[in-house]
């Protein structure tokens, strides 16, 4: 699993090419200025169990990616205050529950989203289309800064982070799996899980915006 993310402060933001303002992570860390929105959204693929030669004959997996969810923000550090469950705890300016723009749903802790990262969960990380900055907008947004801010998007989690604080945030990925019979291409049998991932945040100076 990586993360997605972007931020409308970019330079590159409102290039010729709608994804040139869009990174995808290497690994669970990532830099990130501070108070600066952080737009962000996983990216994930699974390998699929495997079958026999005579199973393989009769049925096929089909698996696909039904949706995703913010489930926490925590920090790590002696100071360490902006933490909690994204769908319970207040932010620094008071708020709780999902922000605007996800919800809640069976099988997915935290606040839920749609996943457009494409329908084929076996598909390549690396293989899978990066969003656009448009596509960017209808997904999680979190804004970490040493002051609290007058105000904030209703669809943005806000928190004050002190001192050598490094934050984290917790996504969770829904994934299905069908056995399908390859002579009637009817499902057999369905199963969904759901994958955790915690990525580490660590906050950069402020870039300079002019």
């Amino acid at each position: 699993m990586q993360l997605v993310i972007h931020s409308d402060l970019d330079p590159k933001s409102n290039n010729t090419l709608p994804t040139d303002a869009v990174y995808r992570s290497t690994g669970a860390e990532i830099s990130w200025p501070a108070g600066e929105v952080l737009d962000f959204t996983p990216r994930t693929s699974i390998a699929l169990p495997s079958m026999t030669a005579a199973e393989a004959q009769f049925y096929a997996y089909e698996a696909r990616i039904t949706g995703w969810s913010v489930v926490s923000f925590g920090a790590e550090g002696a100071t360490a205050t902006a933490d909690g469950a994204a769908a319970s705890d207040k932010d620094a300016l008071g708020r709780t529950g999902c922000r605007q723009g996800s919800t809640t749903r069976s099988g997915l802790n935290g606040c839920v989203y749609s996943y457009i990262g494409g329908d084929d969960a076996t598909k390549p990380v690396d293989q899978q289309a990066m969003p656009s900055e448009a596509q960017m907008a209808s997904q999680a947004h979190v804004y970490w800064s040493p002051q609290r801010p007058a105000s904030m998007r209703a669809n943005v989690y806000t928190y004050k982070v002190r001192g050598l604080v490094t934050p984290t945030l917790t996504v969770q990925v829904q994934v299905e799996v069908d056995v399908v019979s390859r002579e009637t291409g009817v499902v057999l049998d369905t199963r969904a899980t759901a994958h955790a991932q915690t990525y580490t945040v660590r906050l950069v100076a402020p870039r300079s915006v002019k």
